[in-house]
């Protein structure tokens, strides 16, 4: 036997008695420790935070006078709360709808009353999907201030919610909007400058193309830049017979890579002019399954720079069933990792049980791999039936990740043998870490639940396992001190 054996087998023999032996002893020597702590969910919520910083709009926008601005203060303390249409809504596009209902007959304080709402949406993609309703509303109204209250959201929000500002304000004065651009684009990124040209070139299409090329240079886009954004668009707006020009790409003897482009081009078309039905109809029409998904996802990703990730999960599921099923899957992971509760939600309700069975297990695992301690925590907020697969499988990822907090989440384990084999890896797990850490938990919760024909004997293996020349010594020590 080496010198290591001959030393980890003199710790063992010296360990074993003094925990096993005198276990009594230490049972009336150490205070019972609870572990607990609620499941809560603590997430901090920001306010616009206009007037908290240097503003880089032109120093010629005066602030908003939201009192001179509302001829109804009334109607402002009455405003119904922008969380209440989007707590639970039958589908995610009936909230949109909702909220231009509610937008109809605005005006510039109550919209920014809603903007100050917004940070009370816990959701992310509901969050992005209200504010570029309430600010393109704003930019029909004062698209200078809408452009002011856009600022205060973090940089790459601002300069999206910045260009549909500007398309929208270039569809009722052109002049007037890039007369105010001259002076604001230098304060954006060269992203942001390309976005506003872009917005501004869909919204004025029909104009001859130098005028295209002189609104480029009046942005400071680089004319390359300009040039290559024209022909992007020249290829996928809107068509007049979408139908006649897919069938006509579908009619080539080879669909290589361009080919599947075009397709994904004119589908983006036809949902922006006839809607999901008119796509779900034509993709239908493509043989190749391959080609077929391919399209689906391309073009339905693609719809998540437009609509929140619930309502494009919804289209997918409904209108593409055994086609799109990589792409609802696809999607349900991606919204995983964005707000998971809500996904879990969503896929709840498919309709079709198999496909519900296997998305549900889908985001479950996602969830859990991510962020298992978050899943344990929002527990009282799944649906019922999913909660004890959820707790047992959270709990087993936090005891392979986070032993040590682990033990908070073992008295809400019913089954004794489940709990035996979390105590064990976790166990494990956490003497690979800390094994003086994990000693000491255990020493100090000597009246541990077991199932019949378990010990802590046993449970005390799997930590002397661990033991090494180099802890045995301070393991003793601890050990004495409780004893004591």
């Amino acid at each position: 036997m080496s010198g290591p054996e001959i030393n980890n087998s003199f710790l063992r023999s010296k360990l074993v008695p003094l925990l096993v032996g005198t276990g009594l002893s230490i049972v009336l020597c150490v205070g019972f420790v609870v572990f607990f702590r609620p499941f809560s969910n603590e997430a901090t919520q920001t306010t616009v935070g206009m007037y908290d910083r240097d503003s880089k709009t032109p120093s010629v926008v005066s602030p908003l006078d939201r009192t001179a601005s509302n001829d109804n203060i009334g109607e402002l303390e009455q405003s119904s709360e922008l969380a209440s249409i989007f707590v639970e809504p039958t589908s995610y596009h009936e909230g949109s709808v909702a909220l231009d209902n509610m937008l109809q007959n605005a005006n510039i304080a109550k919209l920014v009353d809603l903007l100050e709402q917004s940070h009370n949406l816990e959701n992310f993609e509901k969050q992005r999907s209200a504010r570029v309703q309430i600010l393109r509303k704003f930019a029909t109204l004062d698209p200078v201030q809408a452009l002011t209250y856009a600022e205060s959201f973090p940089k790459i929000q601002y300069e999206h919610f910045a260009s549909l500002i500007y398309r929208d304000w270039s569809l009722f004065d052109l002049d007037s909007a890039l007369t105010y651009a001259e002076q604001h684009v230098p304060t954006l990124s060269i992203e942001g400058k390309t976005a506003i040209f872009e917005q501004i070139i869909r919204a004025n299409w029909d104009r001859p193309d130098e005028v295209k090329l002189q609104i480029a240079k009046r942005l400071t886009v680089r004319s390359s830049t300009a040039r290559d954004l024209l022909v992007s668009i020249e290829i996928d707006k809107p068509l007049d017979d979408p139908t006649a020009a897919w069938e006509g790409v579908l009619s080539s003897e080879n669909i290589g890579e361009d080919e599947s482009n075009r397709l994904h081009q004119i589908a983006v078309a036809v949902i922006e002019n006839d809607g999901y039905t008119k796509f779900a109809e034509l993709a239908s029409t493509i043989q190749d399954r391959q080609i077929r998904t391919t399209v689906i996802r391309d073009t339905l990703f693609s719809r998540l720079d437009k609509e929140d990730i619930g309502t494009v999960f919804e289209h997918a599921v409904q209108l593409f069933r055994e086609t799109g099923r990589p792409v609802v899957f696809e999607l349900a992971s991606r919204w995983t990792y964005t707000d998971p509760l809500s996904a879990l939600k969503a896929v709840s309700d498919v309709s079709f049980y198999s496909l519900r069975e296997h998305l549900v297990s889908t985001v479950i695992s996602n969830w859990i791999r991510n962020n298992p301690k978050d899943v344990l925590r929002q527990l009282e907020s799944l649906p019922a039936e999913y909660r004890e697969e959820v707790l047992i499988e959270g709990i087993w990822s936090v005891t392979a990740r986070y032993p040590k907090e682990a033990p908070e989440y073992l008295g809400e384990i019913s089954d004794l043998n489940t709990k035996w084999s979390v105590m064990v890896n976790m166990l494990q797990n956490w003497a690979s870490r800390n094994i003086e850490e994990a000693f000491t938990w255990f020493l100090d919760n000597p009246d541990l639940e077991l199932q019949s024909g378990y010990s802590r004997a046993g449970l005390l293996q799997y930590l002397l396992y661990r033991v090494t020349a180099e802890t045995g010594p301070i393991l003793v020590q601890t050990c004495s001190r409780v004893s004591r």
